[in-house]
């Protein structure tokens, strides 16, 4: 699908395949989108692919609800355009620039972690 009409548009497919009959597989999908939501969030702050984690509970769970279907394609046009940005940002810097923000990201990154192994100690 084209972006900003992705997840309705799988929707919107879902639910011309839906029947009487079909109430395990909505069921199956809705526990499968749970999991991969909470897992997500759980790889998130330990080291594992949240984001990717989250982002196929979600496509799980926009096939059962428009409104989640709605979410996520206004979430991916916005994502989009800050990814753009950001990335011709990144493009323009100099090499001081780029190596600064890397050292500061990484500085932010062993603090978040020395928080995280203080805490869970």
């Amino acid at each position: 699908g084209r972006p900003g009409h992705r997840f309705r548009d799988r929707y919107e497919r879902a639910a011309k395949h839906k029947s009487r009959g079909d109430a395990g597989r909505r069921i199956v999908n809705l526990v499968l989108a749970a999991v991969a939501l909470v897992g997500g969030a759980v790889l998130l702050v330990i080291p594992g692919p949240g984001l990717p984690v989250m982002f196929v509970g979600g496509a799980l769970l926009a096939s059962e609800s428009l409104a989640v279907a709605k979410a996520l394609d206004w979430s991916e046009v916005k994502l989009r355009a800050a990814w753009a940005r950001l990335s011709k940002w990144w493009r323009r810097l100099s090499t001081a620039g780029t190596v600064a923000v890397v050292g500061v990201v990484a500085s932010g990154a062993m603090m978040g972690a020395y928080v995280c192994w203080r805490v869970l100690r």
